[in-house]
């Protein structure tokens, strides 16, 4: 399959895609749906956005969402909740200091440069 010519490999691809899209409902909609994200797919990848990211959010966003609903409505709407125990405590606090260390880097650097119109 590495040495098939590209031009006569994609068409192959898209066709079972079609086929595949097709055969799990029979409607044209999974079809024309599957051709979208296709089309949005080749502008992340010509935007240079990275398409991994997007396709975890799209595949868990929902799940995501109905577990935080749950946990929130069983806590009494407390954001507590995701600290609780131990260990979500530590990985809310390495998370916290990934998230802002590049601000405090670049008030760091920031600090560090010499202001203009001073002299060393």
């Amino acid at each position: 399959l590495v040495r098939v010519p590209k031009h006569t490999l994609l068409p192959i691809i898209v066709m079972f895609c079609v086929i595949g899209a097709y055969a799990i409902n029979g409607s044209y909609f999974d079809v024309g749906l599957m051709l979208a994200m296709g089309i949005a797919g080749f502008a992340l990848e010509r935007a240079q956005i990275p398409v991994g990211p997007v396709v975890l959010g799209i595949i868990l966003g929902g799940p995501l969402e109905e577990r935080f609903i749950q946990a929130m409505t069983s806590s009494r709407g407390s954001l507590g909740v995701f600290v609780s125990r131990p260990i979500a405590a530590g990985l809310a606090i390495v998370a916290a200091i990934v998230w802002f260390l590049p601000v405090i880097t670049a008030l760091r650097v920031r600090r560090d440069e010499p202001q203009a119109g001073t002299r060393e």
